[in-house]
């Protein structure tokens, strides 16, 4: 008997998208999860079918899937008639009783999606089983208890992204900073300037990965912020050829920049657009064969009373199945040659594109032929706004204002206040809770500059004390790697005046200290 799956359920073809990943598939215990060669022989076994099903991965791997997983409707004696069904027909769905290692039985939905190479042969399948039971009066519904075990995972899956994304935040704030340090500095050499501009391309890109897999968990809760503001998309355009153009130059492409006689202005997220944008770029260069064309465009349409601006992102590669492009937008949708694959390199696919452009008030697109050498265009369209007044940088003397920085990361301190430094203002640091509450105290600080995991106590508790403790205190800014919205409004409840995220804009943090001691 054929079911519809809950819109939560992760289906086998999810699971092929995010590949070899066993960190994300690992975490999800509620659902048996393994993987099959074409003759039904166990590839591999994940976390969540070692815990449902009671099995070892070393107990399997190698041996007939029939010898171990057994269900009413898909027992021993017709798995192999339905994996060769499956072969044809691509999915396979059904629920039925599922038996344990240990001979013990429950009710489960099983899904079976076969996976194709490059060529399109036929070379395994994809399994997932999760548990369900049926209420008194028959109906289907979802096992309260694999309900809350899916919410515990989801809840430590978004843990552990923060946690992670904290982590790789903290080495990259002293690069950026360093970066910012020698673009103040006069007479850089040809050599320095190139080394400069490497590490830039590079700290970006790692940048927009860690902001790709925070999106992959705050789309899924609904949490997604944008930082909107004017935006200039030629700018856009240029920053994403700049992430992307040595990849292209490797594959010996042919890159074409079409550009807008007018400036064209949109009110959007910066950073997220070049992410979306560079990503297309990136998907077009690799599934081009080498010495391939692509062609990145910018123009203005008229959509009824709107004015639209439009990028559209060209190649003559392999192109796109047309019967594909449909669901080509749905979250963590599988196929092996096209553009579908990793967003930043995360599995978050073209779906995390869509959301994003979604959330801009705008849309995205792709057309294809699906024959080779006609490849594929990507068109995003975007309300257009008026132009921005171009914000001027502040002239005034800070010769005479201390900023404390506070982090147990000493390069990372030394590298703010070194920057600092470069702005005009005196510098002081510390590098534990403790003593940046003594050091509040005795300098007395124009401002300080706060990070929130200290190894004593953390900023959330200095802040609560140099506010209690002292009349007039200086204004608090956090500079932390963690940058959920759960975040910033505990800093602000902690007495913070600003919340800013690693590694942050030398710019915008100039802007923002101007302001707050201007106030």
């Amino acid at each position: 008997m054929s079911t519809t799956f809950p819109s939560d359920y992760l289906a086998p073809d999810a699971l092929a998208d995010i590949g070899d990943d066993r960190l994300i598939i690992d975490t999800l215990t509620d659902q048996a999860v393994f993987m099959l060669d074409d003759s039904g022989v166990i590839q591999k076994w994940y976390a969540g079918a070692k815990a449902s099903l009671g099995y070892e991965a070393t107990e399997v791997i190698g041996l007939q899937v029939w010898n171990f997983v057994a269900a009413d409707s898909l027992d021993s004696s017709t798995i192999g008639e339905t994996l060769n069904s499956v072969r044809e027909q691509e999915k396979y769905k059904t629920e039925g009783w599922c038996v344990r290692k240990d001979g013990s039985r429950y009710h489960a939905e099983v899904a079976i999606t076969t996976l194709r190479n490059r060529d399109e042969d036929h070379r395994g399948f994809a399994v997932a089983i999760r548990s369900i039971e049926r209420r008194g009066d028959g109906a289907r519904a979802i096992d309260s208890d694999a309900v809350d075990s899916n919410n515990k995972d989801s809840d430590r899956i978004a843990a552990f992204i923060d946690m992670l994304a904290h982590e790789l935040r903290n080495p990259l704030a002293p690069i950026a900073n360093a970066i910012a340090i020698l673009d103040r500095m006069p007479d850089l050499n040809e050599k320095v300037l190139r080394v400069r501009d490497i590490v830039v391309r590079q700290s970006k890109h790692m940048t927009q990965l860690i902001d790709g897999l925070l999106d992959m968990s705050r789309i899924s809760d609904g949490k997604v912020e944008l930082d909107n503001r004017p935006v200039r998309l030629d700018a856009v355009i240029a920053e994403a050829v700049e992430l992307v153009e040595s990849f292209i130059q490797t594959q010996s492409h042919t890159l074409i920049i079409e550009r807008c006689s007018e400036t064209v202005w949109i009110s959007g997220d910066n950073t997220r657009l070049i992410q979306i944008v560079s990503n297309l770029l990136h998907n077009a260069a690799e599934f081009t064969p080498q010495c391939g064309t692509i062609r990145i465009g910018l123009r203005i349409e008229t959509d009824g009373e709107k004015n639209m601006a439009v990028i559209t992102v060209v190649d003559n590669g392999l192109g796109i199945d047309p019967q594909r492009i449909p669901s080509l937008f749905n979250r963590f949708e599988y196929r092996e040659i096209d553009a579908v694959r990793t967003f930043g390199g995360l599995g978050l696919g073209l779906g995390l594109a869509q959301k994003l452009i979604q959330l801009h008030g705008g849309t995205i697109s792709a057309q294809s032929t699906g024959v080779n050498g006609e490849g594929s265009t990507f068109t995003i369209r975007l309300p257009r706004i008026a132009g921005a007044v171009e914000e001027t940088q502040p002239q005034s003397s800070n010769a005479t204002k201390t900023v404390l920085v506070v982090d147990d990361n000493r390069d990372s301190a030394l590298v703010v206040a070194m920057l600092l430094e470069t702005m005009g203002y005196q510098c002081r640091t510390a590098y534990s809770g403790r003593d940046a509450v003594e050091a509040v105290a005795k300098e007395r600080p124009s401002i300080a500059l706060l990070d929130i995991g200290l190894p004593d106590i953390d900023g959330y508790e200095v802040a609560r004390r140099i506010t209690a403790e002292m009349v007039n205190p200086p204004p608090l800014i956090a500079l932390t790697g963690y940058g959920r919205t759960e975040d910033r409004d505990r800093s602000l409840k902690a007495g913070f005046q600003a919340h800013l995220v690693k590694p942050v804009d030398a710019d915008k943090l100039q802007m923002l200290l101007h302001t707050i001691l201007a106030d």
